[in-house]
């Protein structure tokens, strides 16, 4: 893959019309002006919003995308999901934007997942800190980096973070690492 656009095709083709048939989440297409032109299923709900109330910071981010030509991101509250679109503006063959064609997703998704995730991590570390286990977890370059509160060998946890496990073996023995490492 190269990152030269000079060796890119200057006319791809692209149809919009597939691309928003294709596109599994909502997708709009939007004249230079600012109008919906068209919109899949799963973006009808928010053409119907943009149609009756619009909204200034997505009309703002596509016709700045006309505009500059630019791609751009804006967010738009749709039947109380968050639903976070690119903007990627679309030539025509004389030059010049066109039309702006906008790829959604849902942001509450992605929300839920990290915070279920980081309840997830917590839910851990309580469980860790009631067990009277020592517990640890290190880095791929062989360090602490999470040690259970009680610390181990003499050790407070706060001593161990960021040292290397081959610090607490006595000699280079590599197979006694295991324990910690492997």
């Amino acid at each position: 893959m190269t990152s030269d656009s000079e060796r890119l095709p200057a006319n791809l083709g692209v149809d919009a019309r597939v691309i928003l048939g294709a596109f599994p989440g909502p997708a709009l297409l939007f004249s230079a002006a600012g109008h919906v032109v068209a919109a899949n299923s799963a973006g009808s709900n928010a053409a119907d919003l943009l149609a009756q109330a619009g909204d200034e910071v997505m009309l703002a981010g596509v016709l700045n995308a006309a505009r500059d030509g630019t791609v751009r991101s804006a967010s738009l509250l749709v039947q109380d999901d968050a639903v976070e679109f690119l903007l990627v503006p679309l030539n025509r063959d004389g030059g010049g934007t066109s039309h702006v064609l906008a790829l959604g997703k849902h942001a509450e998704l992605e929300q839920s997942l990290m915070t279920a995730l980081v309840a997830s991590r917590q839910m851990f570390k309580d469980l860790v800190e009631c067990s009277s286990d020592f517990s640890w977890e290190t880095k791929t370059d062989r360090t602490f980096s999470y040690v259970s509160s009680r610390g181990a060998l003499g050790y407070a946890a706060s001593e161990l973070v960021g040292m290397d496990v081959q610090d607490l073996i006595a000699g280079d023995d590599a197979d006694l690492v295991a324990p910690f490492w492997g």
